[in-house]
């Protein structure tokens, strides 16, 4: 079913019905997420103003003025930030027009302050 299968919406939030159908799966995740990048939990620098990591919990998102959110399996809790949300799944090369609108998003919401560009690892997408 593809990315559009987890039905991630606009505001980084799973559908209800999401949540319910995959909320085994979605845990496994989670955690499969946490176990990958427990040695290397903090985002990288890309260059200046934009970092690249892991899918943050709400409390790691201080410092950052915006988030893109490459992860369609995990929701995302972008709390006030200026947020984008391009749902992908890993190990699945993005379409042209998926990486056309990756570098709009992160094109327009770098200028709001420091940019996290994020996925459930934080190493690909």
């Amino acid at each position: 079913f593809g990315a559009a299968g987890f039905q991630k919406q606009a505001n980084g939030r799973l559908s209800p019905a999401a949540r319910a159908l995959l909320g085994p799966y979605l845990l496994a995740a989670w955690i499969n997420s946490r176990l990958w990048t427990y040695r290397q939990p903090a985002p990288s620098l890309v260059v200046d103003g934009i970092h690249l990591g892991r899918l943050p919990a709400a409390g790691d998102l201080d410092g950052y003025a915006a988030l893109v959110d490459l992860c369609a399996e995990l929701p995302a809790a972008p709390g006030t930030l200026a947020y984008c949300s391009l749902p992908t799944l890993d190990l699945v090369a993005p379409d042209a027009a998926t990486c056309r609108h990756a570098a709009e998003a992160i094109e327009r919401l770098r200028h709001q302050g420091p940019l996290l560009v994020c996925c459930a690892l934080g190493y690909s997408r």
